[in-house]
């Protein structure tokens, strides 16, 4: 279970989705600060199995974050 700030921390991430230089579809995550704290570990043919990966990696608790 999150606690407060953990709530507030989720959200202020603002997830990104982008077409690369090689034409995939690749996800990122950043913080309210602008600062990236996350990004795909590869790039997807279809754009909605990158949503998918994005939405998996943001339904996870932060405390489960090492």
């Amino acid at each position: 279970m999150m606690n407060q700030l953990d709530e507030e921390r989720q959200r202020d991430l603002k997830a990104h989705i982008y077409e690369d230089k090689s034409y995939r579809w690749r996800w990122r995550i950043t913080s309210g600060n602008g600062r990236t704290i996350a990004i795909s570990p590869m790039g997807y043919a279809r754009k909605e199995d990158c949503k998918e990966t994005l939405d998996l990696v943001l339904s996870l608790d932060l405390k489960d974050l090492v």
